[in-house]
């Protein structure tokens, strides 16, 4: 599994470095589709319609919490959207590589287990794949997004009966025969024929069938993948065989085939909701990680957020420059964990346990803290318009080596990093900073960023005059605050 995702999910970066979307306002994929439509229809499972029923019967049948998860990964498009996207980046050569993972043949009188597995690959392996995805907390959002558009579209791949056919005829793509006298092959009929001589539009289908179709399918919560193997397998036997000579045995094969074809679009629908409530409504990455967490780590709110205040501070210190206020020695003193520093793995880590000093200097040394969005940018700028970075953080002095380098892993080359020793108060720091005690000349202090009230003087969580908008007048010119819903002295606020 890891191998295989690690590439899809590489190669879908390579493709389009923004999390994939299939909506047709999207102008790569309207090429990509393009370039699908000049594929053979049979390479298609059930074919765009087919696809398209069943991720509107599962989005139809998704918890709350699932259907919020599926919003949260893919954003505005839809299951139905995305249906189709394995088969639209068949286009592509350098997604060859996933060509078995549509279908699966296991011979005749063998079980699955006991078969020699696809080295590369097979649509019963798969799904199980990406579910564990799916399931799993460390993977990103954009995991999590090809994942999904997998998922959507093999659970249907693995209920059209001639995904589980045989090998040595390719699952019925080998078979000819015609069809309202026009030549076409087995699998095509399965595919897409049957589907569309309904004549009826994705939504349509789908309404008729949740209407007049009954089926069961596994209570769960776990889904069953192999169970919908074995069906497929059996229902093989029945979709083997070839329609009969001319409009009349067209006619007869679709009279006598339909109903298969319709139970099994929705079981697929059901199954692939039940799948999904599953993966995403019912695990820790979804219902356990706290909300201010989950915004931090994946909310566009906060990233934009965090932007918007070091644009804000970059603009007020560019309009200094342009002022004269800038002139001598100067500097801005930036606090380092959740200001520059993103340390919200750290805490997704360490989900329901107790905050530890020592786990959190091991991880402080691992240095591997993203930068939050917009910081090294801001850095940088300083730096540019000839002032001093200064990092004055409550961190130990005991992680000093590992913190100074991770910010330079980051492209944050700071002129000087001061961290606690014995008192979390940064105004002694700041004192030496002005007096020149750090080995740099006296600096004035121009402006402070930080993420907590104790990052700017003469700040607390108990202000004289909380409904004096001046006591916060300096917010926005001296002082720039980023959010941070997580942790901080907020916490220790009566609850009122």
């Amino acid at each position: 599994m890891e191998s295989s995702l690690a590439q899809s999910a590489r190669l879908s970066h390579r493709m389009n470095p923004q999390p994939i979307t299939v909506s047709f306002r999207n102008c790569r994929l309207r090429w990509a589709l393009c370039l699908a439509l000049l594929l053979p229809v049979h390479a298609f499972g059930w074919g765009a319609t087919g696809h398209r029923v069943i991720a509107l019967i599962a989005e139809e049948n998704l918890t709350p919490q699932a259907e919020a998860a599926v919003q949260a990964i893919i954003g505005p498009e839809t299951l139905v959207d995305v249906a189709n996207w394995p088969d639209w980046i068949r286009s592509d050569p350098a997604w060859g590589f996933s060509a078995p993972w549509h279908y699966v043949n296991v011979p005749d009188g063998m079980a699955y287990d006991e078969s020699t597995a696809n080295p590369a690959g097979d649509v019963y392996a798969k799904i199980n794949d990406f579910i564990a995805v799916l399931r799993d907390p460390g993977t990103s959002i954009e995991d999590k997004a090809v994942a999904l558009k997998w998922i959507v579209h093999l659970v249907g791949d693995i209920h059209q009966p001639l995904h589980a056919g045989r090998a040595e005829d390719r699952g019925g793509n080998s078979i000819k025969c015609t069809w309202f006298g026009e030549e076409t092959n087995l699998h095509r009929i399965w595919d897409s024929e049957i589907i569309d001589a309904t004549k009826l539009s994705y939504t349509e289908l789908s309404d008729a069938i949740q209407r007049m179709v009954t089926v069961e399918i596994e209570s769960g919560p776990e889904p069953e993948p192999m169970l919908w193997l074995e069906e497929s397998r059996a229902c093989a036997v029945q979709a083997y065989t070839p329609p009969g000579d001319g409009a009349s045995g067209t006619y007869r094969y679709i009279f006598d085939n339909t109903s298969l074809v319709e139970q099994r679009l929705l079981q697929a629908g059901l199954r692939l909701a039940l799948t999904l409530n599953y993966a995403l409504g019912d695990t820790e990455v979804w219902s356990n990680m706290p909300n201010g967490l989950h915004w931090v780590r994946n909310s566009a709110e906060y990233t934009a957020l965090c932007h918007q205040v070091y644009a804000d501070a970059t603009r007020r210190l560019d309009d200094m420059k342009a002022a004269g206020e800038l002139s001598g020695n100067w500097t801005v003193a930036i606090d380092a964990d959740e200001t520059l520093l993103d340390n919200s793995l750290e805490a997704k880590e360490r989900a329901g346990k107790k905050f530890n000093v020592e786990d959190w200097h091991a991880w402080c040394r691992r240095a591997e803290a993203p930068a939050v969005p917009g910081a090294t940018e801001f850095v940088q700028r300083v730096k540019a318009l000839g002032g001093v970075v200064a990092v004055v953080s409550n961190r130990s002095v005991k992680v000093q080596a590992a913190t100074e380098a991770n910010l330079r892993s980051l492209g944050m080359y700071v002129d000087v990093v001061l961290l606690k020793s014995d008192t979390s108060d940064k105004t002694p720091r700041w004192d030496i900073l002005e007096k020149g005690e750090t080995g740099l000349p006296p600096l004035r202090l121009v402006m402070f960023v930080g993420d907590n009230i104790y990052d700017f003087p003469g700040m607390s969580q108990d202000p004289p005059a909380a409904e004096d908008a001046s006591f916060f007048s300096e917010f926005g010119r001296k002082y720039f605050l980023l959010p941070n819903p997580v942790y901080g002295s907020w916490l220790g606020t009566p609850r009122r």
